[in-house]
């Protein structure tokens, strides 16, 4: 459980697999819950997952393709001022520097050597 918006700790777990040339993996970002501080409302617990593979055509030549934030998931809105009243906003934000804001995007790419 983290406090204050600070994360006391985070885990990034990848596992890949090869069979001859082709390889997949996936990436596991797990983010703890930050819990409420003052007025505050915390931030739930956040699991990002990220899915890459390559293929090897030849010596020379590798195609890779890869899907990030492969089950969408959406930033969670927080640090919302849980006693605003009258005058006073509620405020709150997204957390974009550790929390995916862009959604689900996928890549390919291809690698030569000449």
């Amino acid at each position: 459980l983290s406090t204050a918006g600070q994360y006391r700790w985070k885990t990034l777990t990848n596992i890949s697999y090869t069979i001859g040339s082709v390889r997949a993996g996936i990436q596991w970002q797990h983010l703890p819950k930050i819990a409420s501080g003052n007025t505050n409302t915390g931030l739930p617990a956040y699991d990002l997952f990220n899915f890459n593979s390559s293929y090897q055509i030849n010596d020379k030549a590798s195609v890779r393709f890869g899907v990030d934030n492969l089950f969408d998931k959406a930033p969670a809105f927080g640090g919302v001022n849980s006693v605003a009243s009258g005058l006073t906003l509620p405020g709150g934000s997204y957390n974009t520097t550790n929390y995916d804001a862009l959604g689900r995007r996928y890549y390919v790419g291809v690698t030569t050597k000449f």
